[in-house]
């Protein structure tokens, strides 16, 4: 059981090493070797065969586990781990990944420094959304003869009272029961709208026949939601900044996208 895990930390390591790697190949085009490479990777911690592992690099910020580290790199060099096919794969996918992220926190670090939220974006939210931040409390009638379940929603809709309801079909032996469910947004898709008095259709649960009736509703006020809501909205305008540059540079050159799946 040892074996997958050892594999998994070399992976990781591979893959960061391999990253660290190409960078340290590129300083070495523009810059003399040495002093100005130093800087930009920071402080030797350790060496390995000679090699140098900068502090920032280390895999763990333990001196010792990160040296136990680098020596299973080094063994796995060795034994040629980094060519293995399954390894290859997945580096080349980690690194494929990892560009990619690190292009899309430039293309969102560009459009925050002209973004602005206005308080009147916010309400606007919060007004199109009320039901997202409404809580209801419902009746849950459970009925066991699952026959009545139409006839007892048809009353319900008309008009007339749960708890008149409920006593004249004790009077008939059909029980039916009745609980209170109280702050939940379990239950909001059952009502077209979420007002005091809603009724839902009858919910076919297990063994019973259910039917809810909202008997009190709130909204959290926008005070206490402004955080969430400004949350929400950068989030979206996040995903549409990415959306709008992918498709802007698909024009500018002239990506062509063929899908196969």
């Amino acid at each position: 059981m040892k074996k997958p895990h050892v594999t998994c930390v070399l992976l990781i390591m591979i893959a960061f090493t391999l990253i660290v790697s190409c960078d340290r190949q590129e300083s070495k085009q523009t810059k003399e070797p040495g002093t100005e490479i130093a800087e930009t990777q920071g402080k030797v911690a350790f060496k390995i065969n000679g090699r140098p592992v900068y502090k920032d690099e280390m895999s763990v910020r333990d001196i010792n586990a990160a040296i136990n580290d680098e020596i299973l790199y080094e063994d796995a060099l060795i034994k040629g781990v980094d060519k293995e096919p399954r390894v290859v794969k997945t580096l080349k996918i980690y690194t494929r990944n990892f560009i990619v992220g690190t292009m899309k926190k430039k293309i969102i670090d560009d459009y925050l420094k002209n973004f602005q939220l206005s308080d009147e974006e916010i309400n606007k939210y919060y007004e199109e959304n009320k039901d997202e931040y409404s809580i209801i409390d419902v009746h849950k009638l459970i009925i066991q003869d699952k026959s009545k379940a139409e006839e007892i929603h048809n009353k319900l809709v008309n008009g007339e009272a749960i708890d008149d309801i409920v006593d004249e079909y004790k009077k008939s032996n059909t029980e039916i029961i009745v609980q209170k469910i109280f702050n939940t947004r379990r239950y909001h898709d059952l009502f077209d709208s979420l007002e005091v008095g809603k009724i839902s259709k009858p919910v076919d649960q297990q063994n019973d026949m259910v039917i809810y009736v909202i008997f009190k509703a709130d909204v959290k006020p926008l005070d206490a939601l402004k955080k969430n809501i400004k949350y929400s909205l950068l989030n979206e305008q996040k995903r549409n900044a990415i959306a709008d540059y992918i498709e802007k540079t698909k024009k500018e050159n002239n990506i062509k996208v063929e899908r196969v799946l």
